[in-house]
């Protein structure tokens, strides 16, 4: 009875640690991102490791479309002063720009699907969430505007608002 009961214990064990290991996503790196595939074939970046004060994020990494930036992808990233986010870029967890202490400027083309860029504060169309106050961006105050349902987790992360 015992060794029945320690044989469905292990094999409970291996279930568990299979279906666990299934789960993990495989991070994908080319250059200075590091990625994940997701359902649909396209990329999420997970990491940024580069420098420069500015950034163009790439509309595709190794043939796979970047649909989505991950929740702090570019922290602590200190150098980006300005971030160019393509139209391929549909999802945005969180604050990818968290602890990017000196990012001033935010660029979206006007025509992008699902992001906006009004006074240089980054937000989401669809859930009229503010995603990003550029931290650094000095200023005495900031008006959300009128219509903003939600405010992104660390959307002003070390915001230098007096």
């Amino acid at each position: 009875m015992k060794r029945i009961v320690w044989c469905l214990t292990l094999m409970m064990l291996l279930v568990c640690v299979g279906a666990w290991a299934l789960a993990e996503e495989e991070v994908y790196s080319t250059g200075d991102y590091e990625y994940v595939l997701l359902e649909d074939g396209s990329a999420k970046i997970t990491k940024f490791n580069g420098y420069g004060d500015s950034k163009t994020i790439p509309e595709e990494l190794d043939g796979h479309p970047v649909s989505a930036i991950g929740a702090s992808a570019f922290a602590p990233y200190a150098q980006l002063e300005t971030v160019e986010i393509p139209d391929s870029v549909t999802d945005i967890e969180g604050n990818p720009f968290t602890d990017c202490n000196n990012l001033q400027t935010i660029e979206v083309s006007a025509d992008h699907p699902t992001l906006a860029v009004m006074d240089g504060v980054l937000f989401e169309k669809t859930t009229k969430k503010l995603v990003c106050y550029p931290a650094g961006r000095e200023a005495a105050s900031y008006e959300i505007p009128q219509g903003i349902a939600a405010i992104g987790d660390s959307a002003f992360n070390r915001a230098k608002l007096r």
